[in-house]
């Protein structure tokens, strides 16, 4: 006898089960890097976007750019984005598509691009927008009270 208890066949069943989930995690947890990975290079791409059309918010009246880069191709789309959520947030669109009307979304702050590329308080060489989820946390949703739950 070595001292080891033998292992029932309900037992290698559970134990194997176990492998499956804890696989099954890690690849939805790499899943995730991957996509916060591609959010962080889409919002990079977006915000050089936006300093190149902030150096020249007027590509016509100025000769000396040859080529316009990105973001001046486009303005509408330019400014159509000026008002939209970054990639990361779960704002009063996805409150009304999974749960209901939270009624009218107030505008984030104007430092907010500040505040998701600053360093995370949590994760050392992190920025905010890497590690957190900015969420809107309605007061109502479909004209009732939410009280901190969703029915």
């Amino acid at each position: 006898m070595t001292g080891r208890p033998s292992t029932s066949p309900e037992d290698n069943k559970r134990l194997e089960q176990l492998e499956r989930e804890k696989l099954a995690a890690l690849k939805a947890l790499a899943e995730q890097k991957q996509q916060a990975e591609r959010q962080a290079m889409e919002q990079e791409r977006q915000r050089e976007e936006l300093k190149a059309a902030q150096r020249n918010p007027n590509p016509a009246s100025t000769a000396s750019s040859p080529r316009p880069g990105p973001a001046m191709t486009n303005p509408g789309a330019q400014a159509a984005r000026a008002g939209a959520l970054p990639p990361m947030a779960f704002g009063a669109a996805d409150w009304k598509k999974y749960f209901g009307d939270v009624g009218v979304e107030p505008p984030l702050p104007a430092n907010i691009d500040a505040i998701l590329n600053g360093p995370c308080p949590i994760w050392s060489g992190k920025k905010v927008k890497e590690t957190h989820l900015l969420m809107l946390v309605p007061s109502t949703v479909n004209g009732k009270l939410s009280g901190g739950r969703v029915n």
